[in-house]
C-alpha cells in the first residue's frame, strides 16, 4: 500500500513538473480586436525570424566582402585573394595599385578588377589556323584550369566551322582524363588519338600528327596534363611534346 501511494504521489509531483516546464516553454500571448466584429481574442507572439546574411561566393563576392568594412585593411586582403586565385604576386600587386587610385567609396571594386584584368590581357587574339595543311594547337595550364573542357568547346565549335578536327590525349597522368576526352570527342564529331595511361606524353602527340595528317585533319587539338611553371621538369617535358610536334 505504502508502494502504491508513493508511486502515486510521484506521478503527481512529475505532473506537476512538467505543467511547470510546459507553461514556461509557451508562446507569449497578446489580445488583439476585430475591427470588424469588435471581439477580442488572442493571438500567440511569434518571434521574428533571424536575418541571415547572403552567402559571400567566388572571388567576386570575397572581394565585395572584404570592402564591406568586415577587415581592417581591405587592400592587402584584395591583393591576399587574386594570388590565391592563382594571380602571381607582380600582377597582383599592380592590379591592387591601379584599382586604388581609381576606387572611391560606393564603387564595386569587384568590376573594377575586372577591368583591370580585361586591360592587362588586352583585346581578344583570334586563333590562327593555317588554310591549308594541319594546324596544332597545344593546351598547356595550371591544375584544374579547365583545359579538357575547353578542348571539348573548342572543337565543337571548330567542327562546327566544317573543320575535321582531331584530340590527342597527351594527359597520360589523370586518371579518367582518357575517358572525359573521349566523351567530349563524341559530342564535337572528333576524331581522338589516345594510350594507355603512363605512356610517353611526347609519343602521344607524335602519333596524333602522323594520325591526323593520314585522316586529312585540320586541326590537332593537344592536351596535357596540368602542371605549374615552377615545376622545372615539367615544363621541360612540355617543351619536349612541343619540338616533337
Amino acid at each position: 500500500m505504502e508502494l502504491v501511494v508513493a508511486i502515486v504521489v510521484g506521478l503527481v509531483v512529475l505532473g506537476i513538473v512538467l505543467g511547470v516546464v510546459l507553461s514556461r516553454r509557451r508562446p507569449v500571448s497578446r489580445p488583439t480586436v476585430d475591427r470588424d466584429r469588435g471581439e477580442t481574442t488572442d493571438v500567440a507572439k511569434t518571434p521574428p525570424a533571424p536575418t541571415v546574411a547572403p552567402p559571400t561566393t567566388g572571388l567576386a563576392g570575397r572581394i565585395r566582402s572584404a570592402f564591406g568594412g568586415r577587415v581592417e585593411d581591405p587592400w592587402t586582403e584584395l591583393e591576399g585573394l587574386l594570388v590565391g586565385a592563382d594571380v602571381g604576386p607582380g600582377t597582383s600587386a599592380r592590379i591592387v595599385g591601379d584599382v586604388r587610385e581609381r576606387y572611391t567609396q560606393g564603387d564595386d571594386p569587384s568590376a573594377l578588377v575586372g577591368e583591370e584584368i580585361r586591360s592587362i590581357l588586352g583585346a581578344p587574339v583570334p586563333l590562327g589556323l593555317p588554310s591549308e595543311g594541319l594546324g596544332v594547337v597545344l593546351v598547356v595550364g595550371v591544375n584544374g584550369a579547365g583545359k579538357t573542357t575547353t578542348i571539348g568547346k573548342l572543337a565543337a565549335r571548330l567542327t562546327g566551322q566544317g573543320r575535321r578536327v582531331s584530340i590527342a590525349n597527351s594527359d597520360t597522368f589523370r586518371a579518367a582524363a582518357s575517358e572525359q576526352l573521349e566523351v567530349w570527342a563524341g559530342r564535337a564529331d572528333a576524331h581522338l588519338v589516345r594510350q594507355t595511361r603512363g605512356a610517353d606524353p611526347g609519343a602521344v602527340a607524335f602519333d596524333a600528327v602522323q594520325a591526323a595528317q593520314a585522316r586529312g585533319s585540320d586541326v590537332l587539338i593537344v592536351d596535357t596534363a596540368g602542371r605549374l611553371h615552377t615545376k622545372q621538369p615539367l615544363m621541360e617535358e612540355l617543351k619536349k611534346v612541343r619540338r616533337v610536334i
